[in-house]
C-alpha cells in the first residue's frame, strides 16, 4: 500500500485561504466535482469517487480517528480492478458525500478547499510518503521544518512566514476591488468597530470618574 500524511480541519473562510494558497506560491491546478459513496467493509476503509470528466477510482484506506496529522494507507484500483477484489455482488452503502473541491499543490503537498454538501466547509493537506523515506517527510519550502508541525499550523507555515502571508493576501484580496461595494462595505465594519470600541472606553472612563 501507499502512504500519505494527511490533516483535515473545517474552513472558515475559503476566499482568505485561497488567497493564502497563492501567496505562500501554492499552484491552483483543478477544480472538482466530486461524489464519494462510502461502503461498511470488515477491515480498513472502502469509497467509490466518481469525479466529473474522470474515471472512478475506488479507495481502499486505513488511517487511525484522530484530529491531528496522520498516516493513511491506501490502494487505489479501477472498476475492473474493484470487481475482481470485491466481487460484483452489491456492498452495503455506509453514506454519500458530494463535494466541490478546489485542488491547490505546494511542493510535494497537495492542498484541498471542499465544500462539502449539509456539512461545510474544510482544508485538507495530503503528501504522498515515499519508500525511501527514512525521516519524517517535510516540505522544500519550508527546509527542516517537518511536515507534522506543517500540517499542524493554522496555516501550514510558522508564525513570521503566516504573518507575513497574511498580509500578502489581504493585499492581494482587496486590491482588485479597491474602490468597489465590498472593500467599502469592510471599511464600515470596520469603522463601527472602532466607534464602538471608543464608546466602550468613554463609558469605562465616566465610570471611574
Amino acid at each position: 500500500m501507499k502512504r500519505n500524511v494527511e490533516f483535515k480541519a473545517e474552513l472558515r473562510d475559503p476566499n482568505l485561504a485561497t488567497s493564502i494558497a497563492l501567496a505562500l506560491g501554492a499552484r491552483h491546478v483543478g477544480t472538482l466535482e466530486q461524489t464519494d459513496t462510502y461502503y461498511k467493509v470488515a477491515r480498513g476503509r472502502l469509497k467509490k469517487r466518481e469525479t466529473v470528466g474522470d474515471e472512478t477510482e475506488w479507495i481502499m484506506y486505513r488511517r487511525p480517528d484522530t484530529a491531528t496529522s496522520k498516516i493513511s494507507e491506501f490502494a487505489l484500483y479501477g472498476d475492473e480492478e474493484a470487481v475482481e477484489r470485491f466481487g460484483k455482488s452489491p456492498m452495503p452503502i455506509w453514506v454519500i458525500v458530494k463535494k466541490h473541491r478546489e485542488l491547490f499543490i505546494l511542493d510535494n503537498v497537495r492542498i484541498h478547499l471542499d465544500a462539502v454538501e449539509q456539512l461545510g466547509n474544510f482544508l485538507e493537506f495530503e503528501a504522498l510518503v515515499r519508500p525511501a523515506d527514512t525521516k519524517p517527510p517535510s516540505c522544500p519550502t519550508c527546509q527542516s521544518q517537518d511536515l507534522e508541525r506543517l500540517l499542524s499550523a493554522p496555516a501550514g507555515v510558522t508564525s513570521p512566514e503566516r504573518n507575513l502571508a497574511l498580509a500578502k493576501a489581504e493585499r492581494k484580496r482587496w486590491q482588485p476591488v479597491h474602490r468597489g461595494r465590498e472593500y467599502e462595505e469592510h471599511q464600515a465594519a470596520l469603522k463601527e468597530h472602532e466607534e464602538h470600541r471608543m464608546d466602550a472606553a468613554e463609558t469605562k472612563k465616566h465610570k471611574d470618574d
